[in-house]
Parts: C-alpha cells; sequence; structure tokens
C-alpha cells in the first residue's frame, strides 16, 4: 500500500480533527446527562426520605391513609432504583465516550506527528542538497582557480 501523499495526509489529519471534535461534544453531552442523573437521584432520595420521616411522625392516621403511604412510598422507592439505574447507565456512558474521545486524541496526535516526521525529512533532505550544490560549485571554482593558476 502506498504512503499517502502529503496532501492526502493533511486531509486525514483534518478529518481526524473533525472526528476529535464531534467526540469531545459527545463526552460533553454524556456528562451533562450524567449529572442531570445524579441530580434527579438525590432529589427522589431527598423526597422519599423526607415522606418517610412523615410516616413515622404521624401519629393519627387512618388504615386507608397509612396504606396509601406506603404504597406513594413504594412507588418512590421504585423510581429511585429506576433511577440508580439510569445514573449507572449514563456513568457507563460517560466511560465509552471518554475512551473514544482519548482515541481520537492518540489518532489526531500520531498522524500530526507524522505529518512532522515528513516535514523534517523533507527539509533535511533539501539541506543535504543544498550542501551537495554548494560543496560542487565551491569544487568547480576550485579546479577553475587551479587550471588559472597554471597558466599564469
Amino acid at each position: 500500500m502506498n504512503s499517502p501523499n502529503p496532501s492526502a495526509l493533511d486531509l486525514a489529519i483534518a478529518k481526524a480533527a473533525e472526528n476529535h471534535v464531534a467526540s469531545e461534544k459527545a463526552l460533553a453531552h454524556a456528562r451533562t446527562r450524567l449529572k442531570s442523573a445524579e441530580s434527579t437521584f438525590t432529589t427522589l432520595d431527598r423526597y422519599r426520605g423526607e415522606y418517610a420521616g412523615r410516616l413515622r411522625d404521624i401519629t393519627q392516621v387512618s388504615k386507608d391513609a397509612l396504606g396509601n403511604y406506603h404504597r406513594f412510598l413504594g412507588k418512590l422507592s421504585l423510581a429511585l432504583d429506576s433511577q440508580k439505574h439510569d445514573v449507572d447507565h449514563a456513568g457507563r456512558v460517560v466511560e465509552e465516550q471518554k475512551r473514544g474521545w482519548i482515541a481520537t486524541l492518540q489518532r489526531l496526535k500520531a498522524m500530526e506527528l507524522l505529518r512532522n516526521r515528513r516535514a523534517a525529512i523533507a527539509q533535511n533532505h533539501l539541506k543535504r542538497q543544498e550542501q551537495k550544490q554548494s560543496d560542487e560549485f565551491a569544487a568547480r571554482s576550485a579546479r577553475r582557480f587551479q587550471r588559472h593558476a597554471c597558466y599564469e
């Protein structure tokens, strides 16, 4: 397989940069969703704690009201369990997005390093050519000088 020419590499670097930016945005979105899920979980947990506290403080309540309170607390517990699942899922998504973001960054840096190495190789090649031309010019000048010195 042929190595890509510099313009193809530049296009690949631009695409890798776009992918990295998209990955960065996806990670930020995932983190926002996680914070939101955690906030909802905290709110539900506090709400359930408040209602459980109220139930303990009630001294005179009908059997129906007590049953309603217990059913309501049960529903809050179910909602809390569901929200905990959402928090766990959001946390896993953040970790996946983070790994993806790191991978896109590594690809981008590797391509930039390759471009920089190629540029350094090209620069060194150009310097060697210039030095060779300079050496050849100096050698011709020295030969001409020696020929002219022999005729005088």
